[in-house]
């Protein structure tokens, strides 16, 4: 019983434990949650569960917090839906938006990562660097003026716990065609997996290289353009574009 509500307790840990946390990281987890806990411990990240969008005290003390970090620190995990008041016709994206518009204003990215677990091993695992690069099927395609074109992207995968989990379902299909096919990935792999990278891009060239993998929204990180300063935003290019060449993606999605 040291602390009367949540606040008083973040506020406590702001104040004595923050300045000794990695001031790179910040994670954001539902209390209920025992994934990513691993990966939060190993880097020494401060861990928050917070209202972005309804609760006005948690929402100054996140602005607050955020105000601790410098521009462009990853924020892993995401907000919980719980905090959505369905009475107001409020549902798990009003959270979601919220919190990714509020990132972007201050100049933070989000990764999301809630549901991922084995990051603190992913991240260490050695891996030799030629071993993340995208093995390419020449098909010598040229443009035609007048002809259509259809591009199928697998969605999600800026999601850390999509690139082992459902995506890893989806690709291990054994009945799945030889088409080209465009899947999404988050070029955060490069550094906290890149095993997981170097897994996928062995797997599509035995595969006859029909898979190319793509970044996620929206490349670096999961931002809101549109929020983020002019100046944090070229920051935000500059290292998709950094990440991006060390993940060896060539091509990115936005929302």
């Amino acid at each position: 019983n040291r602390w009367t509500s949540k606040l008083e307790g973040y506020r406590w840990a702001m104040k004595e434990l923050l300045p000794r946390c990695n001031q790179r990281a910040l994670v954001y987890l539902d209390d209920g949650l025992p994934f990513f806990r691993d990966f939060a411990i190993q880097q020494g990240a401060f861990v928050v569960n917070l209202d972005p969008l309804n609760n006005d005290s948690e929402i100054r003390f996140l602005q607050d917090l955020l105000k601790n970090y410098p521009s462009q620190t990853r924020v892993f995990g995401w907000a919980s839906g719980a905090y959505a008041r369905r009475s107001r016709g409020q549902t798990d994206v009003s959270i979601e938006n919220a919190l990714v518009s509020r990132l972007s204003m201050s100049g933070k990215v989000l990764v999301p990562s809630d549901f991922d677990d084995n990051l603190s091993f992913f991240s260490k695992a050695p891996i030799a660097m030629e071993d993340m690069k995208q093995k390419q099927n020449q098909r010598e395609l040229r443009y035609q003026p007048g002809k259509r074109y259809v591009l199928l992207v697998v969605s999600d995968g800026d999601n850390l716990q999509y690139g082992t989990g459902a995506m890893r379902q989806h690709w291990e299909k054994p009945d799945r065609p030889k088409i080209p096919l465009a899947w999404t990935i988050s070029p955060q792999w490069a550094e906290v997996g890149p095993a997981v990278l170097a897994t996928y891009y062995r797997e599509a060239a035995e595969r006859g290289s029909w898979d190319e993998f793509v970044a996620g929204p929206s490349g670096y990180g999961y931002i809101n353009p549109g929020s983020m300063p002019k100046t944090q935003l070229k920051e935000f290019v500059g290292l998709t574009r950094q990440f991006c060449d060390r993940a060896d993606l060539r091509s990115l999605t936005l929302l």
